[in-house]
């Protein structure tokens, strides 16, 4: 996954029909995040979205696509982490 103006629309109104109370704008959401999860460099597209805002919306709604991609970055990271486990499952988490 690239980072170019097209991704990060793409992904910002994802993100904010993520929110949405309405199922179908929701589900779809969910479905586009979870294909692109799988493409390389998805968590640094992610994490590149929450740290720069987007001065063109308004900022609460801005606040809130930043809010909603910060939780799927950490989900993100979670699953990975899960995986990085399974193919190494000898690694402590912690040392004594």
């Amino acid at each position: 996954m690239e980072w170019n103006p097209q991704t990060r629309q793409s992904l910002r109104q994802c993100f904010l029909n993520t929110l949405s109370p309405a199922l179908e704008p929701r589900r779809v959401a969910e479905f586009r995040l979870s294909e692109a999860a799988g493409l390389t460099n998805f968590g640094l597209v992610i994490l590149r979205l929450v740290a720069e805002p987007d001065e063109k919306i308004e900022p609460s709604i801005d606040e809130q696509i930043r809010l909603a991609a910060a939780v799927n970055f950490k989900n993100h990271l979670h699953g990975h982490r899960k995986t990085i486990r399974i193919l190494n499952p000898r690694k402590s988490r912690s040392k004594p």
